[in-house]
């Protein structure tokens, strides 16, 4: 508390306090986080900048929801899928001064050209043998389409079963 005596030839005399409290600074969003566009499996990162008086708490939001764990200054989405792509990253920074909100940024997952991990096999079987052709592929929204010999379609799935096989089956499937 504060206070003051005032003097004179005749006396004294004490003011009455005075109380001084220090309120903290409000967290001001001094930089914002970017709308991010990356290829589908990239790292996507969102980052802001904040003052006023430490401590300032940050916390990430997906889509208006807490993201658990992240609460730095910069949020990493470490394998962007295709799936989040249109979802929105904001944060909320906070400390005994108030709390504010940064802008929404947008994420943007491109679409990954599919990539064959492996197969098809070639095989040699004997004629009336079952046979079967599989495919293994890495991506999103994959539709698939078998062909002989650069022929019309044969299947749409990964796997493409032939059946019974005989001398009209030989070929370049693909």
């Amino acid at each position: 508390a504060f206070y003051v005596v005032v003097s004179n030839a005749a006396g004294d005399v004490t003011s009455a306090t005075a109380t001084l409290s220090v309120r903290p600074r409000p967290p001001v969003i001094t930089s914002e986080p970017s709308d991010v566009t990356v290829l589908e499996g990239g790292v996507a990162r969102f980052e802001l900048a904040a003052s006023g008086s430490n401590p300032l708490a940050i916390q990430w939001l997906e889509d208006g929801a807490p993201i658990e764990g992240a609460t730095s200054s910069g949020y990493e989405l470490a394998a962007a899928p295709y799936a989040s792509s249109g979802r929105r990253y904001a944060a909320r920074v906070s400390n005994a001064g108030g709390e504010v909100r940064t802008r929404d940024a947008l994420l943007t997952v491109q679409l990954a050209p599919p990539r064959v991990i492996s197969g098809p096999e070639s095989q040699s079987v004997v004629e009336g043998a079952s046979v079967r052709l599989e495919v293994a592929a890495e991506g999103s929204e994959l539709t698939y389409a078998w062909r002989k010999d650069g022929g019309e379609g044969l299947g749409t799935d990964a796997t493409l079963d032939l059946g019974a096989g005989g001398p009209e089956s030989a070929g370049v499937y693909a």
